[in-house]
């Protein structure tokens, strides 16, 4: 910062000129009045009203030039008679002067304290200014510091640079010495040089931004990575400059890194848990099936055989009497709708059909079961060409099939339902729509996104196809509802 100037001229203080100008002005107001009227001495008032400049006092100056003008014809009126002539036109007209002199003093040391004041206001912002930017070069220089950043300015028609001593610091380069661009281009990792070089010219040529990271290797503190981002600014061609800052992002590449790294031992862990609840879940749903394979064989080769030799007997007795006849009639037909609800029961849990025959007989054969227990409608479209396909797969695809016409019998209140279904030697695809009241469009899109809203039919269902690495969709078809699975035929499902 520069040194402030004195504004007051020699030695003077304000307080010292007013006490010198009362004295000498009270003498030569004396000396006047004692003096014959002839001599006048007010013109020794003159270096008193320059004194005043240094009051720094406009009501001083005026009052005292004031008053000298008074004593200036006080002096010839009060003063003792002269002693040789009397008084004439001509002192009258040196005192006129005297007067006129005075006053013209007094302007100009009025203009001499105004110009005063004007150069001390113009050097107190002067010196505002100066320290408004020396604080803020401070709190720059802080904020670069604590920020890692600092900020460069190139000619490149010159050929110069300008750098802030946090931008030598980030660079490790000797700040005495002056910044030379191959310096820093031989210290920047070969790999990144030409990306490095690119940017320079797209912001020197077209005028865009230079924004590029890099690595950098630095002399004290080894591989870095530097942010840089510059702006040219230019009048013509040959004025042009850039301006820009370096930011050691470093420390920021590091937690990336590493949190890079988290995300993928946390994702791996996320991956082997679900795997782990895949393969438990469909262990269970392979239970679960051998369960229902284990109950069907027991109702159809024990109950229903008990049944059927319980059917045979009661016809036995059947010559009876009329009352005995009758009873047995109804026992007997009691005995047949145990013994139709047993296979029915052993078919749903799992039917023979699937194993023996596939998937589209054994569809065929439930559906018709369906219709008449139900009263819908059912529309079945097959391929011409029975496929056989894995066990798991047709399985699944008769699971879909069972849950999805549950579903429309419980829920739906359709009178039909279409059943579609396509298969070849890679892709299978099963369909089935109602025209019901459909679906809530709230349930529809919280099940596309998890199976917690919707119950545990339709969560089995796509779990089941998820492991054939398949595809469910429950979809509105206005009016009903649209369930459809898919999945490869190459995915050969559990053994």
């Amino acid at each position: 910062m520069r040194s402030r100037e004195n504004p007051h001229i020699g030695q003077i203080s304000p307080g010292l000129a007013k006490v010198l100008v009362c004295a000498f002005g009270g003498l030569v107001a004396i000396a006047d009045l004692l003096a014959p009227a002839n001599i006048n001495l007010a013109i020794f008032c003159f270096p008193l009203i320059v004194l005043l400049g240094w009051s720094r006092s406009f009501i001083w100056l005026w009052v005292s030039t004031s008053l000298f003008v008074l004593l200036t014809f006080a002096g010839i009126s009060l003063a003792p008679e002269a002693v040789v002539n009397s008084v004439s036109w001509v002192d009258w007209l040196n005192r006129g002067v005297t007067v006129i002199a005075l006053v013209l003093v007094g302007i100009s040391v009025h203009l001499r304290i105004h110009g005063l004041f004007l150069r001390e206001r113009a050097l107190k912002e002067r010196n505002t200014a100066e320290a408004v930017m020396c604080e803020s070069e401070a709190r720059l220089r802080l904020a670069q510091t604590a920020a890692n950043i600092g900020s460069w300015e190139w000619n490149p028609s010159g050929g110069t640079y300008n750098w802030s001593p946090e931008n030598f610091e980030i660079f490790g380069l000797d700040p005495s010495a002056p910044p030379r661009f191959e310096e820093w281009l031989a210290n920047i990792n070969s790999e990144d040089v030409g990306k490095v070089k690119t940017s320079i010219e797209q912001c020197t040529k077209d005028g865009q931004f230079f924004d590029v990271e890099y690595r950098y290797h630095h002399p004290g503190r080894g591989l870095r990575w530097i942010h840089s981002k510059a702006r040219i600014f230019c009048q013509d061609s040959s004025a042009a400059r850039i301006f820009g800052i370096s930011h050691d992002i470093t420390d920021q590449k590091h937690s990336e890194e590493a949190l890079q790294e988290s995300l993928a031992n946390l994702e791996s862990v996320v991956a082997r848990r679900t795997s782990a609840l895949r393969r438990l879940s469909a262990r269970l749903l392979k239970a679960q099936e051998e369960e229902c394979r284990k109950i069907s064989r027991e109702l159809h080769d024990s109950l229903g055989q008990y049944l059927t030799a319980l059917k045979i007997n009661v016809s036995m007795l059947a010559c009876s009497t009329p009352d005995q006849k009758r009873v047995l009639m109804e026992s007997s037909n009691i005995v047949d709708l145990a013994i139709t609800e047993t296979r029915t029961l052993s078919y749903l849990l799992h039917p023979p059909l699937l194993d023996e025959a596939g998937f589209v007989l054994a569809a065929g054969h439930y559906l018709d079961g369906f219709a008449n227990r139900s009263g819908i409608q059912v529309d079945l479209q097959v391929p011409k060409e029975i496929v056989r396909f894995s066990a798991p797969i047709e399985l699944a695809l008769f699971r879909v099939l069972q849950e999805s016409l549950t579903n429309v019998h419980r829920h739906s209140g359709s009178p039909r339902v279409d059943v579609r279904f396509d298969g070849t030697k890679e892709h299978v695809t099963l369909q089935v729509r109602d025209y019901g009241r459909g679906m809530p469009e709230e349930l529809l899109r919280s099940f596309e996104q998890t199976d917690s809203a919707v119950g545990i039919g339709l969560a089995g269902m796509r779990e089941r196809i998820s492991e054939l690495n398949g595809r469910l969709v429950v979809a509105a078809a206005h009016p009903g509802t649209i369930v459809a699975a898919s999945m490869p035929v190459s995915m050969n499902g559990l053994d």
